[in-house]
């Protein structure tokens, strides 16, 4: 297990994302900048044994411009796994980062029949210049969305 990491005041460029495989609790990802990366993420799912995230924070970081994928985002993502009923995502904050082109935020819990992402906070986000601003997909329960702006983006909120 990943526990209390401190990912803070990095810059990370032509790279993928900076991002939490495994089994984390407690990390946070403060005022990082990413420049022609993925940007930044927490994904849970199951490697031969569940690997949960539970309470991870992304504050005030910065994607400058995509890299490889030709966008960047903040992501959550939790994936249910065969025979598993239990919550593998839980209490993530996702407050006042810069997404400045191509960017955006994505929490997707992959099933709305078993969720796997509950208790996230996304507030006081800029997010400009890209098609989609926030993409909430299944699987995804109390989520709260609040005071985030948008600047050139065609599609704010894309919600199933």
């Amino acid at each position: 297990m990943q526990e209390n990491f401190l990912i803070v005041d990095n810059a990370f460029e032509d790279v993928g994302s900076a991002q939490i495989f495994g089994t984390g609790h407690g990390h946070v990802f403060s005022d990082n900048r990413s420049l022609r990366s993925s940007g930044f993420a927490a994904i849970s799912l199951d490697c031969r044994h569940p690997q949960p995230n539970f309470y991870i924070q992304f504050l005030g970081n910065e994607t400058l411009s995509a890299g490889f994928r030709r966008s960047a985002e903040i992501a959550a993502i939790g994936r249910q796994f065969k025979g598993n009923d239990t919550l593998p995502t839980f209490g993530l904050v996702i407050r006042d980062n810069r997404l400045r082109a191509a960017s955006s935020i994505r929490v997707n819990g992959g099933s709305a029949a078993v969720p796997a992402v509950r208790g996230v906070l996304i507030e006081q986000n800029r997010i400009e210049n890209t098609d989609t601003g926030i993409e909430v997909g299944p699987g995804v329960e109390e989520l709260v969305l609040r005071d985030n702006a948008m600047r050139h983006v065609q599609v704010p909120l894309k919600h199933p």
